[in-house]
Parts: structure tokens; C-alpha cells; sequence
């Protein structure tokens, strides 16, 4: 997202995608939207506790829309 960065701790072998888009609608809104992909291949749980998900794959996806004035 604008004015933010952050960077994932990951852990063992596996891939991350990243990708950011960003429209300015006008001169008063604009749309921000983030897509993070991770693949663990030797991995059948991602994360730990109840951030615990089944499979070797997460995708997040943020979207901020703001209006200037």
C-alpha cells in the first residue's frame, strides 16, 4: 500500500510473487490494491497456532481506497 513496506519473514524453501497496482480516478479518489502469493512445495501447513492454514499455498490480497481533499 502507499507509504508502507513490509517485508514477510518466511521459513524453509518456497517462492513469494508480489504485485502492486495502483489508479488514480480523477483528481479526488484513487485505488490501491496488493497481491502477495506464497508457495511452499515440501510443506502440506503454512504458519503456526491460529494463523495455521492447511495447504502449501497463501495468497493475500489488500485494497485501499482513498479519497483526497
Amino acid at each position: 500500500m502507499p507509504y508502507v513496506y513490509s517485508m514477510s519473514t518466511l521459513y524453509g524453501k518456497g517462492i513469494r510473487f508480489s504485485g502492486m497496482f495502483r489508479w488514480n480516478i480523477g483528481k479526488l479518489l484513487s485505488l490501491s490494491v496488493k497481491l502477495d502469493y506464497t508457495y511452499y512445495p515440501e510443506q502440506e501447513n503454512i504458519g503456526s497456532g491460529l494463523e495455521e492454514i492447511e495447504g502449501n499455498k497463501k495468497t493475500d490480497l489488500s485494497v485501499l481506497l482513498q479519497w483526497k481533499f
